[in-house]
């Protein structure tokens, strides 16, 4: 199972929209949410991107991995 949290670090800016530094990106298997909220199916490919490009270390400017809390009450 494949569940990381990362928040961005600087502005990002896609289709007009953009996401302020301390959103929070979440991804749990295949799934993938913005702040709580999962996306479109439009825009996977885009975030699926970011998160595989700071994985493999080609591009560590945009986001940034958070531990996730488990057992937090």
């Amino acid at each position: 199972m494949f569940h990381k949290k990362f928040i961005f670090i600087r502005p990002f800016t896609f289709e007009g929209q953009t996401l302020q530094p301390n959103t929070e990106l979440t991804v749990v298997n295949d799934k993938i949410y913005i702040n709580g909220g999962q996306i479109t199916p439009t825009y996977y490919y885009l975030f699926q991107d970011i998160v595989e490009d700071y994985l493999s270390g080609r591009d560590k400017s945009l986001i940034r991995e958070i531990t996730i809390l488990y057992n937090k009450v």
